[in-house]
């Protein structure tokens, strides 16, 4: 389904499936892949604004 699936497309498309993901350590598992909680994203925080 995925070619390289990020992380909130996964949990999208978890959430949309009714699929159950877990939470291991410090990260969310999805079937066979896993990320990292702190995992950078292309998700925009609206008014929040980088310095970088």
């Amino acid at each position: 389904i995925f070619n390289m699936a990020d992380a909130l497309s996964l949990l999208r498309q978890f959430i949309i499936e009714n699929k159950e993901y877990t939470t291991e350590n410090d990260r969310f598992v999805f079937n066979d892949l896993a990320y990292m909680k702190d995992v950078k994203t292309n998700y925009l925080v609206y008014g929040l604004v980088s310095l970088c």
